[in-house]
């Protein structure tokens, strides 16, 4: 069967993943919502009269999970939405049913994009980027214990969380969730003129018999990391966050972000065309390699939003180096000198910058040689890159 987007190994050592599923259902029609005051778009369309009008039903495409023994390859448990979410509860915002019509395509009713498998409390995680959802299922019983994400107009119940499109889904030891808000909805409920993507850290608790979530962690991209499609998050052993994402410039995109928001690592795979979503997920997996400081820095650290720091000629230099840089939005910026430490030890510019290139030279001539660190900041970013002086 064609396995669509994630499969995973249980603790039994079987292997669990999604095979899509294709039912007939009707068209929804406006009518049949009180909340809604307006036709749906797709009503306005001749091939959709013809269908609500005669009655008939689309292809609608939903998911099973599915459990395969890890030897003979035989299903053993499986786990289809059709039989445990409602029809009525659908996205009519994104444009997933216009897509089915102008593709001539089954509708993309489910999406499911993630999945996890939490062994202490026999339990599944699921991600649904269409629905805007994360599901809690009992594995015995197979019911839904819980569904966090946005509401629509069925009759399913939702503890309310802002997260829509989301990809990626990691259950860390506490119970919390992890994930990439990809942020289709954003607006809604961020408030926001533009849709942004954020980490997220989502709490699920239940306090006496009602559900609630909060978010206990987020980091919101700037508008050149948002990712319209896939990425992921994960939370580090050492507490920081890692995330991938398409971006909104060429090459797909990762950075490791500090609990107090720093980022300090960023990576550019260059792997084209940011529209046909080149990258999936990025994730950090430990004891690949041995970690040293060496191994873990980067000579090059940057942060994609309003300023950049380019290339220092010559580097190496002695005494004297050119230092480049670019200022992408107006606003007061420094430029420093530090030792390895990280502690100033030259300040070069402290003042307003309008937006261009700009260059400046530093003579290191008082100083030994060894290694530094240029920091180009600004009220939200830090950026630095390394120097070396020899004599």
């Amino acid at each position: 069967s064609f396995i669509q987007h994630e499969i995973i190994v249980l603790p039994n050592g079987n292997y669990m993943g999604f095979i899509p599923v294709i039912e007939k259902h009707p068209i929804p029609i406006s009518t049949n919502y009180s909340e809604i005051e307006n036709n749906f778009s797709w009503e306005d369309e001749s091939i959709f009269e013809d269908y609500i009008e005669h009655g008939l039903h689309w292809d609608w495409k939903g998911e099973k999970i599915v459990e395969w023994h890890k030897d003979s390859g035989e299903i053993v448990w499986e786990w289809n939405a059709f039989d445990y979410f409602s029809i009525d509860d659908f996205d009519y915002i994104a444009g997933h049913w216009e897509n089915a019509w102008d593709n001539n395509q089954s509708f993309d009713w489910v999406h499911f994009n993630a999945l996890a498998y939490q062994e202490s409390e026999n339990a599944l995680y699921v991600s649904s980027r269409h629905l805007d959802r994360i599901t809690k299922i009992d594995y015995d019983t197979k019911e839904v214990i819980w569904n966090v994400g946005l509401p629509w107009y069925g009759d399913t119940t939702i503890i309310v969380a802002p997260i829509s499109g989301q990809h990626g889904l990691q259950v860390l030891p506490n119970g919390n969730i992890v994930t990439f808000d990809n942020g289709l909805h954003s607006q809604g409920y961020l408030g926001t003129v533009d849709p942004i993507s954020r980490i997220v850290e989502l709490k699920v608790s239940q306090i006496d018999s009602e559900w609630i979530a909060n978010t206990v962690w987020s980091y919101a991209l700037p508008d050149t990391l948002y990712g319209f499609a896939s990425g992921n998050a994960q939370k580090l052993s050492n507490g920081n966050y890692l995330l991938s994402t398409v971006g909104k410039t060429e090459g797909g995109h990762s950075l490791e972000v500090t609990a107090s928001k720093e980022v300090v690592w960023f990576c550019n795979y260059n792997l084209g065309d940011y529209k046909n979503g080149p990258l999936y997920r990025a994730m950090r997996i430990p004891g690949l390699f041995e970690a040293s400081e060496v191994l873990l820095s980067n000579p090059v650290v940057k942060n994609p939003e309003n300023i950049n720091l380019l290339t220092s000629y010559p580097n190496p230099f002695n005494p004297e180096i050119t230092i480049n840089y670019r200022i992408l939005a107006p606003g007061f910026i420094k430029l420093e000198i530090l030792d390895i430490k990280g502690r100033t030890i030259d300040n070069l510019k402290e003042n307003y910058h309008v937006s261009g290139y700009y260059e400046t030279t530093w003579n290191g001539g008082e100083f030994s040689s060894g290694i530094y660190l240029v920091r180009l900041s600004n009220e939200k970013q830090n950026t630095l890159n390394k120097i070396q002086l020899i004599k």
